[in-house]
Formats: structure tokens, C-alpha cells, sequence
């Protein structure tokens, strides 16, 4: 009896100790199983901006976990009209969001201005020129071979380096390289592919820490890049409540802050033009 007690005691430890051992191992990483996850698409002109915003929301609204998605303005708007699960969206101009609100994919009530960009052309530190404006001059230096831009059929930033081209004609054998974004742009800069590229101004700020350096674009010579979002239809219950609280966020006097710590104009600033 004695020894028959004994293999239960041994056994029972067996288990413990097996139990103890499996619980060390175990992932301790799990999320917590009431965080609500919204996914935000973003245009890659502010992507940097949003992600600063991210960080500090986090800081909090630690139930929730924003999940950013960047891309052209285009090509997240067609994805957002298929059905993509995107809960806000946040794009490089107005036309796209007010479009998503007539088709349904977004919350008109939602949709409202979070940011003014500026488009600059970046130069590559030995490029020729060095006056602290583009004028007429600047792009027919001979020492620019090569210059990025977004895809002005995807990208806003495209279309407003299509306006400033149609007015500074660069010299004839200057190549164009196409990206599908601004940030894909930035890319080929980054990398020294290019010896320029328009570029919104938080994108060249980033890749002049790299070399190079920035010249402002008179404003005049495109039309406003007005920057607007909205929280998508979709979203529903919790998500839509986490989404809404995000949003007004980004539209807050902080979210204002950072983002315009990133080289946008916010809150009413840039209006006139």
C-alpha cells in the first residue's frame, strides 16, 4: 500500500514538474485577447508622419493596436473600393476620399483635412546648382542625368511634379524615372539612382540626412496638395469606436503637432493658396 502510494506521489510530481517545465516555454509575447487591431491605409507621402502619430496614440490607448498599411493614394482607394479590410484611410489629396464617400466606402461625416504637403525637388550633393529655390534654370543643368517622380496616374506628388515639368522644361537628355509613389521615389534617391527628385518635403528631409540637399518648389506652379481622410463604412462595433478615436486623434491639436512637425502645414495653415 505503502509503495503503491509512493508511484502516485512520484507520478503526480512527474506532471507537475512537466506542467512547470511547459509553462517556461511557452510564448509570453501573446496579445492581450481584448485588443481591438484597426488598420489604416495611408499615402506614402504621410506615412511618416502618421506612423509618429501611431507611437503617441499608443502611449494612450494601450487596447488598442493600429496597424499601417502605406501606398499611392490610388492604388489604397482601388483596394479600399474591392472590399480591402481598411478601417481609416488617410490619402494625398481630397478628390480620392470624397469619391470613396459617394461610392459608400467611406463615412462622409468622417472625411476632413488632416494636412497640407509641399513638393520640393532634392539634389544630389555634387548636382551643379545651388540657389535655395528651383527657378527656370534648374533642372537644365547638365550634372542632373537623371530625375524621380511619383506616377502622376497613382500619386498626387506625381501630378504636381507633371505641373512644375510643364512649366521648367529639364534639358533634353535628362531621363525620368518613374515610381509607383513618392516613396518609392525617395527610394531611388536614397540609393543614389537619381540625381534628383520631387519629392514631398518629408521624404527629401529624410533622405538628405543621406547627402544632398533641398530646393523649395513656388507654390504657384502646382495645384495645393490638400491631404484628407476618413473611417471606412465597413468598420463596425468596437473596431469603428477604436477607428473614430484614432481618427480624432490625427485631427487633434497633438496629432496636429507631430504631423506638422514633419513638414506639413496643418490646422487651417496654407488655406489661401
Amino acid at each position: 500500500m505503502v509503495t503503491s502510494t509512493r508511484r502516485v506521489l512520484v507520478l503526480v510530481l512527474s506532471i507537475v514538474t512537466l506542467a512547470a517545465v511547459s509553462c517556461e516555454r511557452a510564448p509570453l509575447s501573446q496579445p492581450p485577447a481584448s485588443e481591438i487591431t484597426v488598420r489604416v491605409a495611408v499615402a506614402s507621402s504621410a506615412r511618416p508622419a502618421l506612423a509618429a502619430v501611431v507611437d503617441e496614440f499608443a502611449k494612450r490607448h494601450t487596447g488598442v493596436r493600429i496597424d499601417l498599411v502605406g501606398g499611392s493614394t490610388a492604388a489604397l482607394g482601388g483596394q479600399l473600393r474591392a472590399g480591402a479590410p481598411f478601417d481609416v484611410f488617410y490619402a494625398a489629396d481630397l478628390a480620392t476620399p470624397n469619391a470613396l464617400v459617394r461610392d459608400g466606402v467611406l463615412d462622409g461625416d468622417t472625411v476632413a483635412v488632416y494636412a497640407r504637403g509641399e513638393l520640393v525637388l532634392w539634389l544630389r550633393g555634387e548636382a551643379g546648382v545651388s540657389p535655395s529655390t528651383a527657378d527656370d534654370r534648374t533642372l537644365r543643368d547638365p550634372s542632373i542625368r537623371r530625375l524621380a517622380l511619383a506616377d502622376e496616374r497613382t500619386a498626387p506628388y506625381g501630378r504636381a511634379a507633371r505641373q512644375v515639368l510643364a512649366r521648367v522644361t529639364p534639358h533634353r537628355d535628362v531621363v525620368v524615372v518613374t515610381g509607383e509613389s513618392v516613396e518609392q521615389a525617395a527610394q531611388f534617391a536614397s540609393t543614389g539612382a537619381v540625381d534628383a527628385a520631387f519629392l514631398s518635403r518629408s521624404h527629401a528631409d529624410s533622405v538628405s540626412r543621406g547627402g544632398g540637399h533641398i530646393l523649395a518648389i513656388d507654390p504657384d506652379w502646382y495645384e495645393p496638395l490638400v491631404h484628407a481622410g476618413g473611417v471606412a463604412t465597413r468598420s463596425h462595433g468596437a473596431v469603428s469606436q477604436a477607428a473614430r478615436v484614432f481618427h480624432a486623434f490625427v485631427l487633434s491639436a497633438e496629432g496636429q503637432r507631430i504631423i506638422g512637425h514633419f513638414g506639413f502645414l496643418v490646422a487651417g495653415e496654407g488655406e489661401g493658396r
